[in-house]
């Protein structure tokens, strides 16, 4: 849908000035990556960038609550037929690996 499709590059870039105007802002740049990672897809380049946040700034909260949704995502196996939310709704149980 180009509509969807406009409504990320909207978002990306308004955080994008964001971020120019305040680098430091740690909110605006965990949720600009995940904003990337559900428009692209790419899980993993979000990953790299919370771990970068992460150690940048190592008390901030933000970046570890997405990093913990990638691991939740990478738990949970996904049948074609079900979403991982019904999958939880469903009361489905998955067993935690840490890396």
């Amino acid at each position: 849908m180009p509509e969807v499709q406009r409504g990320y590059e909207i978002t990306l870039k308004t955080f994008d000035q964001v971020l120019q105007l305040a680098p430091d802002d740690v909110w605006s740049a965990v949720y600009r990556a995940h904003i990337k990672a559900e428009y692209t897809g790419n899980l993993d380049e979000a990953e790299a960038t919370w771990k970068a946040i992460k150690l940048k700034h190592p008390d901030s909260l933000a970046p570890e609550f997405f990093l913990r949704q990638v691991e939740m995502r990478r738990a949970i196996p996904v049948k074609k037929k079900y979403r991982r939310a019904e999958l939880l709704a469903n009361g489905s149980s998955f067993t935690f690996q840490p890396n």
